[in-house]
């Protein structure tokens, strides 16, 4: 096997020449202060690189930023984040990435299995294999050698399998979409959001007291994990707490769900949620505390398709407690664009339901509207129209009465009365959404899927039964939502660029968009947020509307 550790000789070998042959490089190990890379191409075959870790920071931007030859790889946008490349000029219609394929052919999986070697079973009937003995034969680094350059074979071989199952919408939506958005999100994570660092950590320790407070309360001295499902059972049943749930009895375990409903009339199961919430904040609130920005990880790969935030959560922090304290310095201001009742304007585009439609065109807010149709109550109009947008959010996501009565505190009956309403006023649109169920109901297990506006699939072929049927139904507009503020990103971001414009996106929340803006440039932002985010995907029906604040 050949070993090249001479970067100008790797450079000049013929096959970074050559777009025709494509080449699959590995991501790269670093051990010590040497870094190894696996590589195959059909012109070449296999060899391996081991340079330096100073050597290496040249050659990434070579191997990973693609602008000579065309890359198969498997996780690219954690590698352009890791090493801090990828950008505007990377040349994306030469990449083809196997894990971020393999999301679009079925985007309903758990994150390990588009891992290499799960998707070398699933696509190649190839069981990855161990190699100890292999290991401890030949030592290091020749064992791992051939570890990479194996590796290096089945991306290649996975590469052109995932193409091969992609149509042309698929690979539009790769190219065009995925690969952009994925450098975008990590410019974002590079870039950060604005906090105010001296606020956080006084809310941190007052938030970590309250905690201490908290917990006491709760375990009245005694050792225990408010996290633990099966403590929580014991704690609450030594306190004869009313078990609300027969899985509950069954398993000797409390759910967040279980908590929920208990806490409308226990004070104990109202403490433990409190403390878990003030436990998300606490993760915001460290990362913040001292700082003047904070840098979360972005992440589209996720069953629902939407952007995700980790490390820390952004996404999921108090909206009173954490999110004022993502703010800009003196002359920037933080500007907020969000979709009115997205989710509800996709059913009417998709559904034609007249019903729906008509409501939209005469500019009627559907949220009052339900709250007129199911008779909601509530002490002001915004405590009820807050009560019909839960239940809109719920019914278009498949939510059962019983998930209605655990979200809304309301009793079952009520709950499966405002589900009834709401599918007699938009009928069609519930024959539209059934004829999706019946259609997939009537197909093989392995052409079982869901297909979104861009080619997007999420694929059912294990069981069918109701919980399925449900989530095919809120799969595609969970899909048409998250794609819908995909290529918003992507026009806005490219118009801030094209425009040399300071203005850049800091966060996305469900169908949010934040903008961290100069006060000279607040105006002009506010206009292309507007206009780029309606103008987002073409709709024939009804139009999106986007607030701005």
């Amino acid at each position: 096997m050949k070993i090249y550790s001479n970067i100008e000789t790797l450079k000049q070998l013929h096959i970074f020449k050559q777009l025709d042959h494509p080449v699959a490089i590995t991501a790269p190990l670093i051990y010590s202060e040497s870094v190894l890379i696996g590589v195959y191409c059909e012109l070449e075959g296999y060899f391996c690189v081991n340079v330096s870790v100073q050597e290496f920071q040249d050659l990434k931007h070579f191997f990973y930023d693609a602008k000579w030859f065309k890359l198969l790889v498997h996780g690219i946008k954690r590698m352009w984040q890791e090493f801090r490349i990828g950008g505007w000029d990377t040349w994306t219609d030469g990449i083809a990435d196997t894990e971020m394929m393999a999301y679009l052919l079925d985007s309903g999986r758990e994150g390990s299995e588009y891992s290499l070697s799960s998707l070398a079973h699933r696509y190649l009937d190839i069981t990855y294999p161990h190699r100890a003995v292999e290991i401890a034969d030949k030592g290091f680094p020749e064992a791992l050698y051939e570890i990479l350059t194996d590796d290096a074979w089945l991306i290649a071989a996975l590469a052109w399998v995932l193409l091969d199952k992609m149509d042309d919408d698929l690979k539009f939506a790769y190219f065009y979409a995925e690969l952009p958005v994925a450098m975008i999100l990590n410019d974002m994570t590079r870039h950060g959001i604005p906090v105010d660092g001296q606020a956080a950590a006084e809310s941190y320790r007052t938030t970590l007291a309250k905690m201490k407070l908290l917990s006491a309360e709760i375990l009245e001295g005694q050792e225990g994990s408010l996290w633990d499902g099966s403590q929580i059972y014991k704690l609450l049943k030594d306190r004869r707490a009313v078990m609300p749930a027969a899985s509950a009895h069954f398993l000797q375990e409390v759910s967040q769900e279980d908590l929920k409903v208990m806490a409308r009339s226990n004070p104990i199961a109202a403490k433990i949620l409190e403390w878990r919430d003030l436990h998300a904040d606490l993760a915001f609130l460290k990362a913040a505390a001292g700082q003047s920005r904070i840098h979360p990880t972005w992440n589209m790969i996720t069953k629902t398709s939407r952007i995700t935030a980790s490390n820390p959560a952004v996404q999921n922090v108090s909206r009173h407690t954490c999110r004022p304290l993502m703010k800009p310095g003196p002359g920037w201001v933080m500007i907020k664009a969000d979709y009115k009742q997205v989710q509800m304007r996709i059913l009417a585009n998709i559904s034609k339901d007249p019903a729906l439609v008509t409501a939209f065109r005469q500019g009627h807010d559907v949220h009052w509207l339900t709250v007129e149709m199911c008779g909601i109550h509530g002490a002001t109009d915004r405590e009820k129209r807050d009560k019909a947008k839960a239940v809109n959010f719920g019914i278009l996501f498949q939510m059962t009465a019983e998930g209605l009565h655990h979200e809304l505190g309301i009793d079952k009956k009520t709950a499966q009365g405002y589900i009834n309403a709401f599918w007699l006023r938009y009928s069609v649109a519930r024959q539209f959404l059934n004829g999706i169920v019946n259609d997939l109901k009537s197909q093989p297990p392995e052409d079982r899927a869901v297909k979104s506006y861009l080619g997007r699939m999420r694929r059912f072929d294990g069981a069918f039964g109701p919980r399925e049927q449900r989530q095919a139904k809120a799969t595609l507009l969970q899909q048409m939502e998250a794609e819908i503020l995909r290529m918003a990103l992507m026009r806005l971001q490219t118009t801030f660029r094209k425009e040399g414009m300071k203005s850049r996106v800091v966060i996305t929340i469900h169908d949010a968009v934040y903008v961290e803006a100069p006060l000279e440039e607040a105006d002009k932002a506010k206009r292309l947020m507007k206009s780029h985010m309606e103008a987002a995907v073409e709709m024939s029906l009804v139009p999106f509307e986007v607030d701005i604040e």
